[in-house]
């Protein structure tokens, strides 16, 4: 139930960042945004995730905890949610950043749990994982311009509950599970 409450949580951590992307003409309209403004919109999304990812997976190791990983995936609920009341290129910028950060927080550590979780099927394991992770994404991608077109941009905040119950799941779902193996300086030695 463990590694699957990752999976899971793994598909609703990229539901939302791929709800941006496929809204960006909807926002380019309502914000009046240029072109160069939305290439930077989307070009932060991937360097907010890219570069806290090593960040977090140090963090992470070093202070032996896995709290970053939902704290990841509950920044992105909260960002993305607020999708439909930014009115600004800065307050989407800022929404992008966060959000996309916190999808890159959710990576590592929970990548890492899983892969610990599925003991010795680790490669099968973390398949599994990123598998859950692409049908997130494609959900977010093709739901999102339904969601916005149905219930309007400000009801994405309609997300955030359900963003928040999923990081504490995940909390509760890897906390326990340790960062080493126990056995892993024998080994090494």
């Amino acid at each position: 139930p463990r590694f699957w409450a990752a999976v899971i949580n793994h598909g609703i951590t990229d539901f939302f960042s791929y709800l941006l992307v496929p809204l960006m003409p909807l926002l380019i309209l309502t914000l009046h945004l240029t072109t160069r403004q939305s290439a930077v919109i989307l070009a932060t999304g991937s360097l907010s995730s890219g570069l806290i990812q090593p960040l977090v997976a140090w963090l992470s190791d070093k202070l032996e905890t896995r709290i970053l990983g939902p704290l990841g995936l509950a920044a992105a609920a909260v960002a993305f949610g607020l999708i439909g009341h930014v009115h600004t290129f800065e307050q989407l910028l800022i929404v992008q950043a966060i959000g996309a950060g916190g999808v890159g927080a959710f990576h590592p550590v929970s990548a890492a749990a899983a892969g610990q979780l599925s003991a010795a099927r680790r490669s099968l394991g973390v398949a599994i994982f990123f598998l859950g992770g692409m049908v997130g994404g494609i959900t977010g991608n093709i739901s999102s311009p339904y969601y916005a077109r149905d219930l309007g941009l400000p009801a994405m905040i309609w997300l955030i509950p359900p963003g928040l119950i999923a990081a504490v799941w995940l909390q509760i779902a890897i906390n326990a599970i340790p960062h080493h193996h126990r056995t892993a300086h024998a080994e090494h030695a």
